[in-house]
């Protein structure tokens, strides 16, 4: 068993001798100066430091991206969609297509002037805006020789791609340029690709294809937004970006396949959208059945315009309310959490989760709450369209029947369908995003854990080795104590023995100094009066 000593401490040598002796801590500065490794441990904190700030920030863009509804959220939005469903139902209802295409009319003919640089308010401002666009872009546009391949002038903005105001519009641009083909579907609906009439409308270079397919696509659609330079104002327009997609997508399974009755006469999707765009679906006929033609109203851009117009604001309200009321409770959460006492106190506040915007839990509620609107309209234009339809259905499926279908398109709301839209795609995205957030956090939190770990040995590496050299010169303190020992046990027997000399020595010096006595009475004896010769009073002296 290791022999434990205190502070201080005794010993007895082998000759019985007691020895005393202090044993005081080993300081830092004997070994060298400061903690060993420390330069490294400094450098994995640095990293450790910089590792934790990020891990912060991923936190707080996960925690942004994390669904925290519960059901107060859940039924406030669920009731602000049936509100403002109800809104839409009963002040909106059915659309006035005439009053729509003349509001969208009016923005759209202020638009081509604005861009032609056209400022003039002259009944003929109009038509100069739109020969000065068409001057600048026709003779870069290739597939307006083909007009009559794609059904004449009243629907080739609808069957040629290229005429489309969509991404979908513009890769056909494209490829039209670098394919000198067209693309686009024929009268009965089925997809087509016609060489180009007129190759002077193909660019030479690739950089004039870009620029032909883009820039000059560009500005003729905007010169064909209001019919054309001989129909003013008037004639075929654009398809808006709904009908415009609905018209691509009829071209492909199970779209293509889709039919739907007019009495006796079945018609395809593709069809129908040809309707729609020209206006035939939803003109009004006299009692022969035939279509009243002031009646005819087409679904372009320009009437689009006015059903977002004439939509919006119940759409607005809805997403108003749910935000406010977001808004509002988590400043509630934040001002309990953090109280605030003066104006110093806000900036405690996490302004980023009271803020209505890019946060997973209001995408949540936006979504429920336009997904409700759209379930109370949808609901109400389907339940009209079917007493509408259904005495006219001969026997057929109501719902694919042709008055079904216009009563329905009368009567939804577009702009609804688009936030909708707009909510699932937003909620999914930031689903993924958290995905994306959460394998980068698990990365930096193993990266943290890697450098915690690392810290750690190498503080332990740093302790046995201050233990490795405390041990190496306590060892080496006790080897000198023992050699300390070992001199002191030497000089002692020295002194002894020096002692035990001297003592001897004193004794021979007292026993020859009284023989002296001694041999002078003999020499005296002897030889009379030697002593006083040589020594004279000192004898006397001694004798005495």
């Amino acid at each position: 068993m290791e022999k434990v000593y205190e502070p201080t401490t005794k010993i007895v040598d082998e000759y019985g001798n007691e020895i005393e002796f202090e044993i005081v801590p080993l300081e830092a500065e004997e070994l060298g100066g400061g903690t060993l490794y420390q330069q490294d441990i400094n450098e994995i904190d640095r990293y450790i430091s910089t590792v934790e700030k990020k891990a912060q920030k991923l936190d707080r863009k996960a925690d942004l991206l994390t669904n925290n509804s519960d059901g107060l959220d859940y039924s406030v939005a669920v009731a602000s969609g049936i509100l403002t469903g109800l809104l839409d139902v009963f002040f909106v209802g059915e659309l006035n297509l005439n009053e729509c295409e003349e509001w969208g009319s009016d923005k759209v003919n202020s638009f081509i002037k604005k861009v032609a640089g056209e400022t003039g308010d002259d009944p003929d401002a109009l038509a100069r805006a739109i020969d000065k666009l068409e001057k600048k872009s026709k003779p870069y546009f290739p597939s307006d020789p083909n007009l009559n391949d794609f059904g004449g002038g009243l629907q080739h903005h609808l069957r040629d791609f290229a005429h489309h105001p969509t991404l979908v519009g513009l890769a056909f641009s494209i490829l039209t340029q670098f394919t000198k083909m067209c693309y686009g579907t024929d009268t009965a609906g089925k997809f087509i690709v016609v060489p180009v009439k007129d190759l002077r409308r193909i660019g030479d270079t690739v950089y004039k294809k870009i620029v032909y397919a883009t820039v000059y696509w560009f500005f003729h659609l905007v010169s064909d937004m209001a019919g054309t330079g001989d129909a003013v104002g008037g004639g075929t327009g654009l398809p808006g970006p709904i009908l415009a997609l609905a018209k691509e997508l009829s071209v492909l399974p199970p779209f293509s396949m889709m039919k739907f009755h007019d009495g006796d006469t079945d018609m395809t999707l593709s069809v129908l959208l040809s309707k729609i765009f020209n206006g035939t679906l939803f003109a009004e006929h006299d009692e022969n059945g035939k279509i009243i033609k002031d009646s005819v109203v087409g679904v372009d851009l320009r009437t689009g315009l006015g059903i977002i117009k004439t939509q919006a604001w119940p759409v607005l309200i809805n997403e108003l309310i749910v935000r406010i009321f977001y808004s509002l409770r988590q400043l509630t959460k934040e001002l309990k959490a953090h109280p605030v006492k003066t104006f110093r106190d806000l900036k405690d506040l996490d302004w980023r989760k009271i803020m209505p915007f890019k946060n997973r839990t209001l995408a949540r509620m936006l979504t429920i709450s336009s997904g409700t609107f759209m379930a109370v309209d949808m609901g109400d234009a389907a339940i009209r369209a079917y007493k509408n339809a259904a005495p006219a259905a001969a026997g057929g499926p109501v719902v694919t029947s042709v008055a079904f279908v216009t009563t329905f398109l009368l009567r939804v709301n577009y702009v609804g369908i688009g936030r909708f839209a707009i909510a699932v795609v937003s909620d999914v995205k930031m689903g993924k995003e958290k995905e994306t957030i959460e394998r980068q956090r698990v990365v930096v939190y193993n990266e943290l854990l890697s450098l915690t770990n690392a810290k750690l040995c190498y503080k332990q590496a740093a302790m046995l080795e201050e233990n490795r050299r405390m041990f190496e010169q306590e060892k080496e303190m006790w080897s000198s104590a023992e050699d300390a020992s070992v001199a002191i046990t030497e000089a002692y027997t020295a002194m002894l023995y020096s002692m035990s000399y001297m003592s001897n020595s004193w004794k021979s010096i007292i026993k020859d100094a009284s023989n002296i006595t001694h041999y002078v009475s003999k020499i005296e004896e002897k030889n009379p009066g030697l002593m006083d010769d040589l020594f004279g009073r000192k004898i006397d002296k001694l004798r005495r």
